[in-house]
This record gives structure tokens, sequence and C-alpha cells, in this order.
């Protein structure tokens, strides 16, 4: 990061980030809080997307709450389950929404299920994920929603994947 800031020329256009909060940011003391606000202000940062609000039965919502506080526009996560990378289901995604806790302030919601690929194939599977995401953004929007490519499937597959996705879940 100091790298970043002391090199010379333009720096990147950058807007925002991702936070990914684990269980060792329940014990920072402030001062370290007030140090990485510092570093990413610094880099020009002024929207952080927190990845989950929950993890498996860890509630973050303090943590949310101080990213809010700094000053940050806040994309907030809803909850995660660490057996997401096991087995993926539309289910999960629902589950995500549940026991969510509400934050005053946020400018939006983030779905922390990363979707892959390979995993929504098969149509009845697809169509069962859009339903879930579509209820899901029912309770929280505005609702983003993030993926990846294992090269699994075409460029043009992916991209109508995407659309079709988008067009039928409402994200």
């Amino acid at each position: 990061m100091a790298a970043a800031l002391a090199a010379p020329g333009r720096r990147p256009p950058w807007r925002g980030t991702f936070l990914q909060l684990w269980a060792a940011h329940k014990d920072w003391p402030e001062d370290r809080w007030t140090e990485t606000f510092g570093y990413l202000r610094a880099l020009g940062l002024r929207e952080i997307v927190v990845q989950w609000s929950r993890y498996d039965l860890i509630d973050y919502r303090p943590e949310v709450e101080r990213v809010l506080r700094a000053g940050f526009d806040v994309w907030m996560g809803l909850g995660y389950d660490s057996r997401w990378w096991q087995h993926a289901s539309p289910d999960m995604v629902r589950d995500s929404a549940r026991d969510v806790p509400r934050v005053d302030g946020v400018r939006g919601y983030y779905l922390p299920q990363e979707l892959e690929d390979g995993s929504w194939t098969d149509k009845r599977r697809f169509g069962a994920l859009a339903a879930a995401i579509r209820s899901v953004r029912k309770q929280f929007h505005p609702l983003a929603v993030s993926g990846f490519s294992n090269r699994r499937a075409s460029p043009a597959h992916l991209a109508r994947f995407w659309r079709d996705l988008q067009r039928k879940s409402r994200f």
C-alpha cells in the first residue's frame, strides 16, 4: 500500500474494495481500525463491500457499523455458510438472508456466495438459483451478486449465463 502511495504520477482511480472479516477482526483495537481506514482513504477508497455480515454463527454487525461510522459507503454482505464450496445450493443462497442483522445507512447488499460457471449449467438448477436470488432481492435491495469463471464455459455461454441470471432474478 505504501508503495502505491509513494509512486510518482497519477494514482489509480480506485473507488472501493472488499473487506473480508474474520474472527480475528473482533479482537482488533480501535487504533488498528483507525490506521486501516486511514490507509484506505489515502488510496482514494470511499466504498467498501463488507464480504459478509454473518459467517456461519459469527455476527459481524459491530464491524459493519464500524465501517459505516468511519464514513465509507457500505455494501453489506449477507450471511455466508462455510459449506458453500462443498455443496452449493439455491437453498444456501436463500438462507443467506436468514438472521442477517439490520444495519441503518448501508448503500446496498451483497450476496457473498460467489457463483462460478460450472455449478449452474443444468436448467433446473439454474432456475432454482434465479428464484433464490429473486427471493433474497425482495428482502434486501439493491442487491449485488458476483461470480467468476473456471473456464468451463465459453465466453459467449458465460455472458448468456449472467445476462439470463440478472434478467430472471432482477439483482
